[in-house]
Protein backbone atom coordinates (compact mmCIF):
# COMPACT_ATOMS: atom_id res chain seq x y z
CA UNK A 1 0.00 0.00 0.00
CA UNK A 2 3.13 2.41 0.53
CA UNK A 3 3.97 2.03 -2.75
CA UNK A 4 0.50 2.96 -4.33
CA UNK A 5 0.33 5.71 -1.88
CA UNK A 6 3.33 6.99 -2.99
CA UNK A 7 2.48 6.47 -6.95
CA UNK A 8 -0.77 8.40 -6.00
CA UNK A 9 1.20 11.07 -4.71
CA UNK A 10 3.49 11.49 -7.48
CA UNK A 11 0.27 11.71 -9.59
CA UNK A 12 -1.23 14.34 -7.70
CA UNK A 13 2.12 16.57 -8.07
CA UNK A 14 2.07 15.60 -11.86
CA UNK A 15 -1.17 16.58 -12.50
CA UNK A 16 -0.90 20.11 -10.96
CA UNK A 17 2.63 20.43 -12.19
CA UNK A 18 1.52 19.52 -16.47
CA UNK A 19 -2.22 21.65 -16.14
CA UNK A 20 -2.07 21.55 -20.00
CA UNK A 21 -1.88 18.02 -20.32
CA UNK A 22 -4.06 17.40 -17.70
CA UNK A 23 -6.72 19.63 -18.84
CA UNK A 24 -6.52 17.35 -22.35
CA UNK A 25 -7.14 14.14 -21.23
CA UNK A 26 -9.49 15.10 -18.80
CA UNK A 27 -11.14 16.74 -21.48
CA UNK A 28 -10.64 13.50 -23.69
CA UNK A 29 -12.28 11.42 -20.69
CA UNK A 30 -15.18 13.67 -19.58
CA UNK A 31 -16.44 14.14 -22.98
CA UNK A 32 -18.17 10.79 -23.20
CA UNK A 33 -19.13 11.02 -19.30
CA UNK A 34 -20.65 14.40 -20.47
CA UNK A 35 -22.84 12.94 -23.00
CA UNK A 36 -23.58 9.75 -21.29
CA UNK A 37 -25.03 11.90 -18.29
CA UNK A 38 -26.89 14.54 -20.21
CA UNK A 39 -29.05 12.08 -22.06
CA UNK A 40 -29.60 9.52 -19.49
CA UNK A 41 -30.46 12.12 -16.77
CA UNK A 42 -32.80 13.19 -19.71
CA UNK A 43 -34.43 10.07 -20.27
CA UNK A 44 -34.66 9.62 -16.46
CA UNK A 45 -35.87 13.27 -15.90
CA UNK A 46 -38.32 12.78 -19.21
CA UNK A 47 -39.70 9.45 -17.77
CA UNK A 48 -42.07 10.11 -15.52
CA UNK A 49 -43.20 8.52 -12.30
CA UNK A 50 -46.40 6.16 -11.69
CA UNK A 51 -47.39 8.20 -9.04
CA UNK A 52 -47.05 11.75 -11.40
CA UNK A 53 -48.48 9.67 -14.04
CA UNK A 54 -51.89 8.94 -11.84
CA UNK A 55 -51.98 12.71 -10.65
CA UNK A 56 -52.07 13.75 -13.79
CA UNK A 57 -54.60 11.14 -15.04
CA UNK A 58 -57.19 11.58 -11.65
CA UNK A 59 -56.19 13.89 -9.64
CA UNK A 60 -56.03 12.65 -5.93
CA UNK A 61 -59.03 10.81 -6.73
CA UNK A 62 -58.92 7.03 -5.58
CA UNK A 63 -60.10 5.91 -8.83
CA UNK A 64 -61.55 6.74 -12.08
CA UNK A 65 -65.13 5.64 -13.65
CA UNK A 66 -66.09 5.20 -17.29
CA UNK A 67 -70.10 4.64 -17.74
CA UNK A 68 -70.05 3.33 -21.23
CA UNK A 69 -72.77 3.46 -23.78
CA UNK A 70 -73.22 -0.41 -23.54
CA UNK A 71 -74.83 -2.23 -21.17
CA UNK A 72 -71.52 -4.51 -20.56
CA UNK A 73 -67.96 -4.48 -21.45
CA UNK A 74 -64.70 -6.19 -21.28
CA UNK A 75 -62.29 -5.20 -18.29
CA UNK A 76 -58.62 -5.93 -19.57
CA UNK A 77 -57.21 -4.52 -15.78
CA UNK A 78 -56.27 -1.68 -17.02
CA UNK A 79 -58.80 -0.69 -19.88
CA UNK A 80 -61.72 -2.00 -21.59
CA UNK A 81 -63.57 -2.71 -24.53
CA UNK A 82 -66.92 -3.11 -25.83
CA UNK A 83 -68.85 -6.29 -26.18
CA UNK A 84 -69.93 -6.53 -29.68
CA UNK A 85 -73.30 -7.75 -29.19
CA UNK A 86 -73.70 -5.72 -26.54
CA UNK A 87 -77.28 -3.66 -26.07
CA UNK A 88 -76.98 -0.06 -26.45
CA UNK A 89 -78.30 2.61 -23.51
CA UNK A 90 -77.63 6.83 -22.58
CA UNK A 91 -74.97 6.30 -20.09
CA UNK A 92 -75.96 10.04 -18.69
CA UNK A 93 -79.05 7.77 -17.16
CA UNK A 94 -77.26 5.60 -15.41
CA UNK A 95 -76.51 6.03 -11.47
CA UNK A 96 -72.99 4.58 -11.13
CA UNK A 97 -73.22 5.64 -6.88
CA UNK A 98 -75.71 2.22 -6.79
CA UNK A 99 -72.55 0.61 -8.01
CA UNK A 100 -69.89 1.46 -5.92
CA UNK A 101 -69.09 0.90 -1.84
CA UNK A 102 -71.41 3.18 0.44
CA UNK A 103 -70.19 6.31 0.88
CA UNK A 104 -68.24 7.04 -2.29
CA UNK A 105 -68.23 10.13 -4.02
CA UNK A 106 -68.18 11.20 -7.34
CA UNK A 107 -67.40 13.99 -9.52
CA UNK A 108 -68.35 14.28 -12.91
CA UNK A 109 -66.37 15.61 -15.46
CA UNK A 110 -68.29 16.86 -18.61
CA UNK A 111 -67.98 15.11 -21.86
CA UNK A 112 -65.44 16.92 -24.21
CA UNK A 113 -66.72 18.98 -26.89
CA UNK A 114 -65.67 21.80 -29.61
CA UNK A 115 -65.95 25.42 -28.96
CA UNK A 116 -65.44 27.82 -31.89
CA UNK A 117 -63.95 30.70 -30.08
CA UNK A 118 -64.11 34.51 -31.82
CA UNK A 119 -62.11 37.16 -31.13
CA UNK A 120 -62.35 40.10 -33.85
CA UNK A 121 -62.10 38.70 -36.93
CA UNK A 122 -60.26 35.65 -36.01
CA UNK A 123 -62.32 32.27 -35.29
CA UNK A 124 -60.58 29.61 -33.83
CA UNK A 125 -61.92 25.78 -32.69
CA UNK A 126 -60.31 24.38 -29.74
CA UNK A 127 -61.32 20.98 -27.49
CA UNK A 128 -62.71 21.67 -24.12
CA UNK A 129 -62.77 20.62 -20.48
CA UNK A 130 -65.27 20.90 -18.00
CA UNK A 131 -65.11 19.89 -13.94
CA UNK A 132 -65.61 21.75 -11.06
CA UNK A 133 -61.78 22.74 -11.12
CA UNK A 134 -61.96 23.86 -7.08
CA UNK A 135 -62.99 19.96 -5.63
CA UNK A 136 -59.85 19.04 -4.06
CA UNK A 137 -60.16 15.46 -6.31
CA UNK A 138 -58.96 17.67 -9.46
CA UNK A 139 -55.90 18.83 -8.05
CA UNK A 140 -53.00 18.28 -10.31
CA UNK A 141 -54.95 17.61 -13.89
CA UNK A 142 -54.14 21.27 -14.75
CA UNK A 143 -51.05 23.74 -13.92
CA UNK A 144 -51.66 27.27 -13.54
CA UNK A 145 -49.75 29.02 -15.68
CA UNK A 146 -51.00 32.43 -15.14
CA UNK A 147 -54.35 33.91 -12.87
CA UNK A 148 -56.02 31.03 -11.25
CA UNK A 149 -59.07 28.26 -12.40
CA UNK A 150 -62.35 28.61 -13.13
CA UNK A 151 -64.99 28.75 -11.07
CA UNK A 152 -67.98 30.73 -12.22
CA UNK A 153 -70.49 31.00 -15.32
CA UNK A 154 -69.20 33.14 -17.26
CA UNK A 155 -65.33 32.30 -16.77
CA UNK A 156 -62.90 30.18 -18.56
CA UNK A 157 -58.86 29.58 -18.81
CA UNK A 158 -57.16 28.68 -22.17
CA UNK A 159 -54.05 26.63 -22.99
CA UNK A 160 -50.95 28.69 -23.29
CA UNK A 161 -51.00 27.80 -27.11
CA UNK A 162 -54.50 28.98 -27.42
CA UNK A 163 -54.46 32.08 -25.66
CA UNK A 164 -51.25 32.72 -27.91
CA UNK A 165 -53.36 32.03 -31.08
CA UNK A 166 -56.02 33.87 -29.74
CA UNK A 167 -53.97 36.84 -29.22
CA UNK A 168 -55.45 37.22 -25.58
CA UNK A 169 -54.50 37.21 -21.88
CA UNK A 170 -55.61 37.08 -18.39
CA UNK A 171 -58.69 39.46 -18.02
CA UNK A 172 -59.63 39.42 -22.00
CA UNK A 173 -62.77 38.66 -22.97
CA UNK A 174 -63.65 36.13 -25.59
CA UNK A 175 -66.72 35.03 -27.74
CA UNK A 176 -67.59 31.26 -27.57
CA UNK A 177 -70.13 29.72 -30.25
CA UNK A 178 -73.46 28.71 -27.81
CA UNK A 179 -71.06 29.62 -24.53
CA UNK A 180 -72.09 33.74 -25.30
CA UNK A 181 -68.96 35.94 -24.10
CA UNK A 182 -66.70 34.39 -21.56
CA UNK A 183 -64.02 36.59 -19.59
CA UNK A 184 -60.08 34.58 -19.34
CA UNK A 185 -59.26 34.23 -15.55
CA UNK A 186 -56.27 31.67 -16.27
CA UNK A 187 -54.08 30.29 -18.56
CA UNK A 188 -53.66 26.62 -17.86
CA UNK A 189 -52.01 23.80 -19.28
CA UNK A 190 -52.17 19.97 -19.53
CA UNK A 191 -49.20 18.92 -17.79
CA UNK A 192 -48.57 15.95 -19.74
CA UNK A 193 -49.56 17.67 -23.07
CA UNK A 194 -47.88 20.75 -22.74
CA UNK A 195 -48.58 22.21 -26.46
CA UNK A 196 -52.27 20.59 -26.15
CA UNK A 197 -55.02 23.41 -27.38
CA UNK A 198 -58.12 23.18 -24.39
CA UNK A 199 -60.41 25.53 -22.92
CA UNK A 200 -61.57 24.71 -19.52
CA UNK A 201 -63.84 26.06 -17.40
CA UNK A 202 -66.39 25.15 -14.68
CA UNK A 203 -69.43 22.61 -15.35
CA UNK A 204 -71.40 23.84 -18.34
CA UNK A 205 -69.52 26.77 -19.25
CA UNK A 206 -70.06 25.65 -23.22
CA UNK A 207 -73.86 26.23 -22.91
CA UNK A 208 -76.55 23.72 -23.84
CA UNK A 209 -77.05 21.89 -27.09
CA UNK A 210 -74.73 19.53 -27.19
CA UNK A 211 -74.99 16.10 -28.18
CA UNK A 212 -75.38 12.76 -26.28
CA UNK A 213 -71.65 11.77 -25.14
CA UNK A 214 -70.70 8.19 -26.07
CA UNK A 215 -69.76 7.56 -22.62
CA UNK A 216 -69.75 9.52 -19.27
CA UNK A 217 -66.18 9.75 -16.72
CA UNK A 218 -66.32 10.57 -13.13
CA UNK A 219 -63.60 11.01 -10.60
CA UNK A 220 -64.30 8.42 -7.21
CA UNK A 221 -63.21 9.34 -3.92
CA UNK A 222 -63.93 5.93 -2.19
CA UNK A 223 -64.97 5.61 1.24
CA UNK A 224 -61.99 4.83 4.10
CA UNK A 225 -60.75 1.30 4.20
CA UNK A 226 -62.64 0.31 0.56
CA UNK A 227 -61.25 -2.20 -1.20
CA UNK A 228 -60.86 -2.82 -4.97
CA UNK A 229 -60.04 -5.54 -6.85
CA UNK A 230 -60.37 -7.70 -10.41
CA UNK A 231 -63.58 -9.19 -8.61
CA UNK A 232 -65.11 -5.59 -8.00
CA UNK A 233 -64.08 -4.61 -11.64
CA UNK A 234 -65.30 -7.74 -13.66
CA UNK A 235 -68.53 -7.07 -11.70
CA UNK A 236 -68.97 -3.13 -13.13
CA UNK A 237 -67.84 -4.16 -16.11
CA UNK A 238 -70.70 -6.81 -16.51
CA UNK A 239 -72.89 -3.84 -15.93
CA UNK A 240 -71.12 -1.27 -18.70
CA UNK A 241 -69.25 0.42 -16.69
CA UNK A 242 -65.38 0.37 -16.08
CA UNK A 243 -63.24 1.29 -13.02
CA UNK A 244 -59.81 2.27 -13.28
CA UNK A 245 -58.12 2.20 -9.17
CA UNK A 246 -55.33 4.43 -8.72
CA UNK A 247 -53.79 1.46 -7.99
CA UNK A 248 -53.79 -0.40 -11.60
CA UNK A 249 -51.90 3.14 -12.76
CA UNK A 250 -49.51 2.90 -10.19
CA UNK A 251 -48.94 -1.06 -10.79
CA UNK A 252 -50.06 -1.88 -14.04
CA UNK A 253 -48.22 -5.17 -13.95
CA UNK A 254 -50.46 -6.24 -11.05
CA UNK A 255 -53.33 -5.94 -13.10
CA UNK A 256 -53.20 -6.47 -16.67
CA UNK A 257 -54.42 -9.40 -17.97
CA UNK A 258 -51.81 -12.20 -18.83
CA UNK A 259 -50.65 -12.02 -22.60
CA UNK A 260 -51.91 -8.16 -22.37
CA UNK A 261 -49.42 -5.10 -21.93
CA UNK A 262 -46.22 -3.85 -24.09
CA UNK A 263 -44.45 -6.75 -24.72
CA UNK A 264 -43.30 -5.75 -27.86
CA UNK A 265 -42.25 -2.08 -26.19
CA UNK A 266 -39.93 -3.21 -23.95
CA UNK A 267 -37.94 -5.33 -26.42
CA UNK A 268 -37.70 -2.38 -28.23
CA UNK A 269 -36.64 -0.22 -25.03
CA UNK A 270 -34.17 -3.07 -24.09
CA UNK A 271 -32.42 -2.46 -27.89
CA UNK A 272 -32.31 1.21 -28.17
CA UNK A 273 -30.83 1.23 -24.14
CA UNK A 274 -28.28 -1.41 -25.73
CA UNK A 275 -27.37 0.46 -28.90
CA UNK A 276 -26.88 3.45 -26.84
CA UNK A 277 -24.21 1.78 -24.12
CA UNK A 278 -22.77 -0.06 -26.34
CA UNK A 279 -21.91 3.44 -28.81
CA UNK A 280 -20.95 4.97 -25.50
CA UNK A 281 -18.82 2.49 -24.42
CA UNK A 282 -17.06 2.52 -27.36
CA UNK A 283 -16.43 5.90 -27.28
CA UNK A 284 -15.37 5.96 -24.33
CA UNK A 285 -12.68 3.10 -24.99
CA UNK A 286 -11.37 5.31 -28.09
CA UNK A 287 -11.37 8.68 -25.88
CA UNK A 288 -9.99 7.22 -23.17
CA UNK A 289 -7.58 4.87 -24.83
CA UNK A 290 -6.61 7.74 -26.56
CA UNK A 291 -6.36 10.17 -23.45
CA UNK A 292 -4.27 7.51 -21.75
CA UNK A 293 -1.77 6.90 -24.33
CA UNK A 294 -0.87 10.23 -24.46
CA UNK A 295 -0.17 10.63 -20.53
CA UNK A 296 1.91 7.80 -21.33
CA UNK A 297 4.02 8.85 -23.94
CA UNK A 298 4.89 11.92 -22.22
CA UNK A 299 6.04 9.99 -19.24
CA UNK A 300 8.81 8.03 -20.86
CA UNK A 301 11.46 10.66 -19.51
CA UNK A 302 10.09 10.39 -15.88
CA UNK A 303 9.54 7.02 -16.18
CA UNK A 304 13.31 6.31 -17.45
CA UNK A 305 14.62 8.33 -14.21
CA UNK A 306 12.79 6.25 -12.07
CA UNK A 307 13.82 2.91 -13.39
CA UNK A 308 17.69 4.63 -13.33
CA UNK A 309 17.10 5.38 -9.68
CA UNK A 310 16.50 1.53 -8.27
CA UNK A 311 12.89 1.44 -8.87
CA UNK A 312 11.27 -1.69 -10.31
CA UNK A 313 9.05 -1.87 -13.71
CA UNK A 314 6.32 -2.56 -11.43
CA UNK A 315 6.76 0.66 -9.94
CA UNK A 316 6.61 2.48 -13.28
CA UNK A 317 3.39 0.46 -13.92
CA UNK A 318 2.06 1.75 -11.04
CA UNK A 319 2.84 5.09 -11.03
CA UNK A 320 1.35 4.94 -14.44
CA UNK A 321 -1.77 3.51 -13.58
CA UNK A 322 -2.22 6.23 -10.54
CA UNK A 323 -2.07 8.53 -13.06
CA UNK A 324 -4.55 7.11 -15.67
CA UNK A 325 -6.78 6.65 -12.29
CA UNK A 326 -6.41 10.40 -11.28
CA UNK A 327 -7.16 12.00 -14.48
CA UNK A 328 -10.04 9.51 -14.63
CA UNK A 329 -11.38 11.01 -11.65
CA UNK A 330 -10.88 14.37 -12.40
CA UNK A 331 -12.57 13.99 -15.69
CA UNK A 332 -15.52 11.84 -15.14
CA UNK A 333 -16.19 14.00 -11.72
CA UNK A 334 -15.80 17.12 -13.96
CA UNK A 335 -17.77 15.13 -16.62
CA UNK A 336 -20.89 14.09 -14.47
CA UNK A 337 -21.15 17.83 -12.97
CA UNK A 338 -21.38 19.43 -16.70
CA UNK A 339 -24.05 16.77 -17.83
CA UNK A 340 -26.10 17.59 -14.65
CA UNK A 341 -25.47 21.37 -15.62
CA UNK A 342 -26.21 20.86 -19.04
CA UNK A 343 -30.01 19.55 -17.96
CA UNK A 344 -30.73 22.35 -15.37
CA UNK A 345 -29.49 24.71 -18.11
CA UNK A 346 -31.89 22.88 -20.56
CA UNK A 347 -34.62 22.53 -18.46
CA UNK A 348 -37.19 24.39 -20.39
CA UNK A 349 -36.48 23.85 -23.92
CA UNK A 350 -36.50 20.23 -23.15
CA UNK A 351 -39.78 20.02 -21.73
CA UNK A 352 -40.48 21.86 -24.66
CA UNK A 353 -39.33 19.26 -26.59
CA UNK A 354 -40.54 16.14 -24.72
CA UNK A 355 -43.96 18.48 -24.56
CA UNK A 356 -44.34 17.25 -21.03
CA UNK A 357 -44.17 19.18 -17.35
CA UNK A 358 -41.22 17.51 -15.71
CA UNK A 359 -41.66 16.19 -11.93
CA UNK A 360 -37.90 16.43 -10.66
CA UNK A 361 -34.23 16.05 -11.86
Amino acid sequence: MSRWGTALRVARRTARRDLGRTLLVGALVGAPVLGTTFLDTMFRTASLTAATNAERQMGTADAMLTVTAAERVESTGTSYYSVADAAQRDPATVRPADLLPAGSRLLRRGSESTVAFVVGDRTTAAPTAELDWTDPLAAGLLSVRDGRLARAAGEVTLSPTLAERLGVGVGDEVRATGAGTLRVVGIVADPSCRSCQVAAGPPGWTGAGRPAPDSVDYLVDLPDGAVVDRSIQDRLAGSGVFLLPRDAVLNPDRWQDNGTGGGGEDATTIAVVVLVAGIGVFEVLLLAGTAFAVAARRQIRTSAQVLANGGRPADVRRMLLAQGAVLGLVGSVAGVALGLAAVLAAWGPLQRLTDVDFDGL
